[in-house]
């Protein structure tokens, strides 16, 4: 009879005695934040006086994007609220964590067959980047919805 295995990632807590969140999931938030961490970015750059790179920044920046990609962005900051004080609404949101990761995937995707219905033509650049960020994102949301860790994850946030 063969023993299943059992993931050791579920034995290991933090301080507040609930699963510690594993890197494989604060990647996959990054990774669909990424817009965010681009403008982040560009406000650097503008601080320490890079300009040109500041304006090729903001050229490529999508406030479309940033506002589909905000599900993701709250659930990221929930997860730095995940302590007995945290608030209510960090709660709600870190127990559809992975739910929202599926929003910010929908709602990627849904935006890129509108964008490429509408575009002229098709070429590598941008259109087939685009397309393999939202299939990496929707990667992402299958894992979290599918992966036994992040289920079990979302499911505990510490008690007051």
């Amino acid at each position: 009879m063969v023993k299943p295995e059992i993931d050791d990632r579920l034995f290991d807590i933090n301080q507040y005695g609930v699963l510690k969140i594993p890197t494989v999931l604060i990647l996959g938030l990054v990774i669909q934040i990424r817009n965010w961490i681009l403008l982040l970015l560009v406000i650097a750059s503008s601080l320490v006086g890079a300009s040109e790179a500041s304006k090729q920044g903001m050229h490529a920046l999508s406030p479309i994007a940033l506002f589909l990609e905000l599900p993701t962005l709250l659930l990221l900051i929930s997860a730095s609220l995940r302590h007995p004080d945290g608030p209510n609404w960090a709660r709600f949101l870190w127990r559809n964590g992975a739910n929202l990761m599926v929003v910010t995937s929908i709602s990627g995707i849904a935006w890129l067959v509108y964008w490429l219905y509408q575009s002229d033509s098709w070429e590598r650049w941008p259109e087939l980047y685009f397309a393999s960020t939202c299939l990496m994102d929707a990667a992402i949301a299958l894992w979290s919805k599918t992966s036994t860790i992040t289920r079990s994850v979302f499911s505990e946030f510490p008690d007051k």
